[in-house]
């Protein structure tokens, strides 16, 4: 989610969230109806503008104590590293890098629509390909690409493409819809891109009203129009505002993700209380595909809850509950009546922060989708090598001039004000350092549904060949009947460097690949891919871009905190996705890299801002995002 909100869902910006009993799974069908058809905005480039005033959406980050009760490990806090399971090299071949181009970046995001933007970190990339498209969405600015990498369309706020007022209105000062968290899939088999968010409305004057939804986006030519559905979500299943869990909602739909097999597609959902830190389940979205591939009308939706068919050790929930995807058109599990796969990982829900499961949801019975579904939703639990909550990673230390500036009295050319009271938050000057990255929590990072077998991947605690801890990234190839258990798996890890936030994408022929973050002592964030084999394990790391220098983003900086605890993001997630016999994968990184003297001049297309470095990044951040294509 974007982290200028993370406020009003706690549980999502600290270590760890309350979690409440779970009921039984229910099951509700309801019609949602078109909003219409929205073409997609012809933008004019981004170009640096003025920066210092509302740059961050209101309920900016805080570190409210969380109340008492049992609690799920979302994150192991800036603690010291630890170490976790050894890596095991493969022998599998690397994949040839066949192209590899630079993606959006936070001056794309910042600038988009006149400037009409909040400044905005992670980027939580959405990636989909077909027909000879790339489509890339992040938090929260959209573009689309050719397969060499030409930009089709100049990039769009996401708030315009959902047809939505501005983000900020800075004439006015009028505040729109939340929009974030944005995902895509193609769908081989009925030729459709398919972009979803979750949103959360608020007043002209940037107050919350306490109603969310689920977004869809439907489109043929991700360049033209996209036809749009609306889930609401205020007061879904299993949500509860009040400790007696008797008055229903308001809800937060937290991380939608997305999937489809041959008769649905889906969405789910981490739920929250909107008005406190209790985790409330998976909610899972599942709609007829070919229905809504054509932009019908109306188009069912049946609300799945989770809880009560996850573990009893873990409250009968799960956390984060990925859909699988396929490549192509045929490779869907037609077992049941069809079937639906989703993977949860366990460690959140340890006191330690480790598990040695996963556990796999069915959802059976798929063909029925429609008006009067008749589904039925089971769980097993995998077990698997122990993985664990990853560590926050350390960067190499570089240019940091955002941390310099929130230090510094030296007065700005664009402004003529000292640099730390142009930033615009804070009462005096306070000195910073380069900070670590977050390591997200084990959370799984992708689901391939591929010859009868779900492959999964996520970030885990590791420990490396020289016996030193690292974060590394765990592999699963499961098997995907009744009884699902274990064909291969692995953990991927490379001396002296972390691997974070992986994805994963499989052709139809069972060729795959990993993609991460590499970063550590040595490595700035940099673009990092492997191949995979069921049979041969890993290739080694490689690298489809290095990074040009550290992230100096506001998150990481505890002036932008109530508490002075910060969570320097680095996403949620990146993405893969198959496309015939190759696999485009996407990576956060940073592309650029620049100093505090440079940082103060004027921007070469806007000598009234600062910041820009060039018009390589804002004043409050500087991540980029590298899209690469894989021919295994």
């Amino acid at each position: 989610m974007s982290y200028a909100r993370l406020a009003i869902a706690t549980a999502v910006a600290l270590a760890a969230f309350v979690v409440v009993g779970a009921a039984s799974a229910a099951t509700i069908t309801r019609d949602i109806v078109s909003s219409g058809t929205v073409a997609v905005p012809n933008e004019p480039a981004p170009v640096a503008g003025d920066q210092g005033t509302f740059e961050l959406r209101p309920g900016a980050p805080d570190g409210d104590p969380l109340t008492s009760g049992a609690v799920v490990n979302r994150g192991n806090g800036f603690v010291v590293d630890r170490h976790g399971p050894k890596g095991n090299a493969g022998t599998a071949a690397s994949p040839v890098l066949a192209r590899s181009f630079d993606g959006l970046n936070f001056f794309d995001q910042r600038f988009a629509n006149g400037g009409n933007q909040f400044s905005v970190e992670p980027p939580d990339q959405g990636l989909c390909v077909g027909n000879g498209m790339v489509v890339e969405v992040v938090n929260s600015v959209y573009r689309v690409f050719d397969t060499q990498g030409n930009p089709l369309i100049n990039p769009v706020d996401i708030n315009h493409l959902f047809g939505y007022t501005d983000a900020i209105n800075r004439t006015t000062g009028a505040i729109g819809p939340d929009v974030f968290d944005p995902s895509c899939l193609f769908d081989a088999q009925t030729g459709t891109f398919f972009v979803v968010a979750s949103t959360l409305d608020e007043t002209t004057a940037g107050a919350l009203t306490g109603t969310s939804h689920i977004d869809i986006g439907v489109a043929k030519d991700p360049t033209k129009a996209l036809t749009f559905y609306h889930i609401d979500t205020t007061r879904d299943a299993d949500c509860f505002d009040d400790a007696a869990r008797t008055k229903p909602g308001p809800c937060f739909p937290d991380y939608p993700q997305i999937g489809a097999d041959g008769n649905g597609f889906y969405v789910t959902t981490n739920v929250f209380d909107f008005n406190g830190p209790s985790y409330d389940g998976v909610n899972i979205y599942a709609l007829p595909k070919a229905l809504l591939a054509s932009g019908a009308m109306t188009v069912p939706v049946t609300l799945v809850g989770t809880n009560g068919v996850g573990p009893a050790a873990d409250g009968g929930q799960v956390f984060t509950a990925i859909p699988a995807s396929s490549p192509g058109s045929s490779q869907f599990s037609t077992a049941g009546g069809g079937t639906e796969f989703f993977v949860s990982s366990r460690a959140v829900f340890a006191n330690d922060g480790t598990s040695s499961s996963l556990e796999v949801l069915r959802l059976a019975n798929t063909k029925s989708l429609g008006p009067s579904p008749s589904l039925h939703l089971s769980a097993s639990t995998v077990a698997v090598d122990e993985y664990g909550v990853p560590a926050p990673p350390t960067q190499k230390a570089g240019d940091v001039p955002l941390a310099q500036c929130l230090g510094s009295r030296t007065r700005i050319p664009a402004t003529h004000d000292q640099c730390w009271s142009s930033i615009g938050f804070f009462s005096k000057p306070v000195d910073l350092t380069e900070n670590v990255l977050d390591g997200n929590d084990s959370r799984v990072g992708g689901v391939s549904f591929v010859n009868g077998q779900l492959w999964t991947t996520l970030g885990s605690a590791a420990t490396d060949s020289q016996g030193n801890p690292a974060d590394g990234v765990a592999w699963f190839v499961l098997g995907a009947g009744p009884n699902p258990s274990v064909a291969s798996q692995g953990m991927l890890v490379k001396d002296g460097a972390n691997l974070t936030y992986p994805s994963i994408a499989v052709t139809a022929g069972g060729a795959a690949a990993l993609s991460f973050t590499v970063v550590g002592p040595a490595d700035y964030p940099s673009a990092g891919y492997a191949g995979l084999s069921a049979g041969n394990g890993t290739s080694g790391v490689n690298y489809a871009a290095v990074g040009a220098g550290p992230q100096d983003g506001f998150s990481e900086y505890r002036p932008f905190f109530a508490d002075g605890s910060p969570r320097p993001r680095w996403g949620d997630y990146g993405a893969a996705a198959a496309d015939g016999n190759s696999i485009w994968v996407s990576s956060e990184y940073i592309g650029q890299t620049c100093t505090f003297d440079q940082y103060l001049q004027p921007s070469p297309t806007n000598i009234a801002t600062f910041g820009t470095c060039n018009d390589t990044r804002g004043s409050l951040g500087n991540w980029d995002t590298r899209i690469s294509r894989l021919t295994p």
